[in-house]
C-alpha cells in the first residue's frame, strides 16, 4: 500500500513537526500547519505566535467563553478546539478584518481540512527516538526497497537505519531488480541513508 501524500501538506510536514518538537509535542499540530500555512515568515514567527496565543489562552477565562460559544462552532462543523480558540484570539486581537471567528474556523476546515492526526504525531515521535525500521516483505526484493524508499522520503526519515527481513519465496527478474535497485541507490545518495541488510 503507498500513501498518497497531500502536496501542501508534504510541504510543510518537517517544519510542524520541528515546531512542535520545540513545543515538547503539547500542540496540536494542525494548529502549528495552520499558522505555516497562514503566516509569512518561518519557524521563529510561527512560535512567536504560538506563544502569545498560549499566553492569551491561559489568562482570564478564554477557555470558559469558548466553552459557551462551542455548539456555534461545532454546527459549523469546525470541530478542532485548538483552531476555534487561535480564530477567537486571532478575532479578538484584530487580526481577523473581513471575517468572523466562526466564519474563519468553518472556511479554514473546509478549504484546508485537518491533514495531521495524533497517529502522525506518535509516528514522527517513535521513528525520530528510534531511528530504526524494521520492515518485513511478500514481494520481491527490489519492490521492497522501492516502497521503502517511498516510506523513508514521506516520512523524513533521514538517517534511519533500514532493516529489511526477507522472504526467499519471492524472486524478482534482473530487470524489475535493477530498476529499483538505482533508484534506491540515489535515494540513499540523496538522503544519506545508511542501509543494514
Amino acid at each position: 500500500m503507498i500513501l498518497l501524500i497531500w502536496v501542501k501538506y508534504d510541504q510543510y510536514i518537517q517544519q510542524t513537526m520541528q515546531i512542535s518538537a520545540i513545543w515538547n509535542h503539547e500542540i496540536d499540530v494542525n494548529l502549528i500547519y495552520l499558522l505555516l500555512s497562514t503566516v509569512q515568515g518561518g519557524i521563529d514567527e510561527v512560535n512567536e505566535g504560538l506563544y502569545l496565543f498560549q499566553v492569551w489562552k491561559i489568562e482570564g477565562d478564554n477557555e470558559q467563553r469558548y466553552k459557551k460559544r462551542m455548539k456555534k462552532f461545532i454546527n459549523r462543523r469546525c470541530c478542532n478546539r485548538n483552531i476555534n480558540l487561535l480564530v477567537i484570539f486571532l478575532s479578538e486581537k484584530f487580526f481577523l478584518k473581513n471575517a468572523t471567528a466562526i466564519e474563519c474556523a468553518t472556511f479554514y476546515t473546509v478549504n484546508n481540512g485537518l491533514p495531521f492526526v495524533e497517529r502522525d504525531k506518535v509516528l514522527w515521535i517513535k521513528y525520530r527516538k528510534n531511528k530504526r525500521i524494521k520492515v518485513s516483505y511478500n514481494f520481491c526484493f527490489a519492490c521492497c526497497y522501492f516502497h521503502i524508499a517511498i516510506f523513508v522520503h514521506q516520512n523524513l526519515l533521514v538517517n534511519s537505519k533500514i532493516i529489511v527481513q526477507k522472504n526467499d519465496k519471492y524472486k524478482c527478474d534482473k530487470i524489475c531488480f535493477s530498476v529499483f535497485q538505482n533508484i534506491w541507490r540515489s535515494t540513499i545518495k540523496k538522503n544519506g541513508i545508511k542501509d543494514k541488510k
